[in-house]
């Protein structure tokens, strides 16, 4: 069946719209997830890991070994297989994420969810990706997920 990478770009895309700010330590230093006394935040692969793989140690590799990461975490229901198919599109996704976040340093979450959009277009025509998802925002919330959010058709066969 192989990689959806539609799937893939559409909910990286509306879970960073929809977080309106990045996933950043207190450091400044980009992560998978964060976690506030309030909320948790995620960068764009992040999303793509549900709760019941990701792993605190997926950490030590944020910034670098993406094919393990992808390996051990992206959802199954994308069909990603680390084998075969290409990471472009996740380390397209991810570097959209964590040189927009370098605009925190000029400006606000404004500034970030600019650039940010504007990072995401780019990858979409890179990949020839329907970027629609940037101005629809179809977000469905799940009462199965552990708060998870779900998206038309996925994980529909989950439980």
């Amino acid at each position: 069946m192989g990689f959806n990478c539609q799937r893939a770009f559409d909910i990286a895309s509306l879970r960073i719209i929809e977080q309106g700010q990045p996933s950043q330590d207190s450091g400044g230093l980009c992560r998978y997830r964060v976690f506030l006394p309030d909320r948790e935040l995620r960068c764009t692969i992040g999303w793509l890991i549900p709760d019941y793989r990701y792993q605190p140690w997926f950490e030590d590799h944020a910034g670098g070994d993406l094919r393990l990461v992808a390996r051990q975490g992206i959802a199954p229901e994308l069909n990603f297989d680390p084998a075969h198919d290409d990471i472009s599109l996740l380390a397209d996704i991810r570097f959209a994420h964590d040189a927009a976040s370098n605009a925190l340093r000029y400006g606000d979450c404004r500034t970030f969810m600019a650039e940010f959009m504007r990072r995401m277009h780019s990858v979409a025509r890179r990949h020839g990706l329907d970027p629609c998802c940037l101005e629809r925002r179809r977000i469905q919330t799940s009462t199965h997920h552990h708060g998870q959010y779900i998206f038309p058709g996925f994980f529909k066969d989950a439980t």
